[in-house]
This record gives structure tokens, C-alpha cells and sequence, in this order.
């Protein structure tokens, strides 16, 4: 699964969904930028957003940016500090690996993992389209056991939006494929 596979069939499920809640204002705005490849991030980052509010109306528990960083604040592995340092090194590595996230196909280096896989993705992500996750996961050989779980209300980061739950999957998991973390 490439990132252009994935934009692709994240803005068609998007102005389907648009369509059918009669968001014509968001569908103009989708029809303005039109299809991906998107001209620029900013591009990107306008569709996302477009289509994570029509998600988010769908969703029970939105996570929004403030609750990231409350998150991040409150958690006992982060220090005030350790914010200047994250957001330089998000940027900065986002610039420098952009060719290569949007290029790279790992369909054929995920096959050569020699440990059980679990795949936890949330059905709200409007960053990964789910269809195209869960017919990836499929194609991903079953050497040593792998299993995929949906969470309901979760988007993209569900080991912040959801942590305990993501937390007690890992654990089981861990428990049954590899007798850890009982």
C-alpha cells in the first residue's frame, strides 16, 4: 500500500460521503482541489481535514489536537521540555523522508517479518483508508500468526486515543502469540 493508493481511495470515500450528507459546501472544496495527487501538503492537509469533519460528526469520542497535547502534558514520559525537540523533529523528518513516504510500497518488505503481526487501526482514521488497510492486511503472508483490530471510535493514533484499550490488545497478543505480558 502506497501513500497515493491510500489518498486515492480516502477522497473517494470521502465525496461519497459528502454526497450523501449533502455537504455541498465540502464537496465544492474537494471539487476546487480535486483528485490526489495533491499539488502540496497544505493541499493535503485541507482534504483531511474536510473529510475528518465529516467523520468526526459520525464519531461518539472525537480526539482533537488540544487532548493530543493534553495527552502528552499529563503523561509521565514527557516533560515540557521534550516539545520543542518532538515538533523539530516531526518536521524535520517529515521533510526529509516525504519522497520516500509517498513512493515506498511495503507489500513486499512486511512479508519478510518473522514475528507474529498485530495490526490495531481505528475505523474513524481519516489519515489511512481502512478499506485499503484491512484488503493490505489481507494480502500479508501468515507465517508466524497476525491479526487486525478494529477499534470503533478510534482514528489514527489509537495508542493515544485509546490507550487502555490498545494497551490490553497488546498485552493479550503478546500473551498469546509469544507468552509474554501475561
Amino acid at each position: 500500500m502506497t501513500v497515493p493508493e491510500s489518498e486515492e481511495i480516502l477522497d473517494i470515500e470521502g465525496r461519497a460521503r459528502a454526497a450523501r450528507k449533502g455537504e455541498t459546501e465540502i464537496l465544492a472544496k474537494l471539487e476546487k482541489i480535486g483528485p490526489p495527487p495533491y499539488k502540496s501538503h497544505p493541499q493535503e492537509r485541507v482534504v483531511n481535514a474536510l473529510i475528518k469533519n465529516l467523520v468526526i460528526e459520525d464519531t461518539k469520542n472525537p480526539f482533537t489536537a488540544s487532548e493530543y497535547i493534553g495527552s502528552a502534558l499529563w503523561s509521565k514520559y514527557y516533560k515540557p521540555q521534550n516539545f520543542v525537540g518532538l515538533a523539530l523533529g516531526r518536521s524535520f523528518s517529515g521533510k526529509a523522508l516525504e519522497d520516500e513516504i509517498y513512493t515506498i510500497d511495503a507489500r513486499d518488505l512486511v512479508n519478510r517479518i518473522e514475528v507474529p503481526m498485530l495490526w490495531i487501526s481505528g475505523k474513524q482514521d481519516t489519515t489511512l483508508s481502512q478499506t485499503l488497510a484491512h484488503e493490505y492486511f489481507g494480502q500479508i503472508k501468515d507465517p508466524h500468526g497476525k491479526e487486525f483490530i478494529w477499534l470503533e471510535d478510534v482514528a489514527h493514533p489509537v495508542h493515544l486515543e485509546a490507550p487502555s484499550t490498545f494497551q490490553a490488545a497488546v498485552r493479550e497478543f503478546s500473551s498469546k502469540k509469544l507468552g509474554i505480558l501475561k
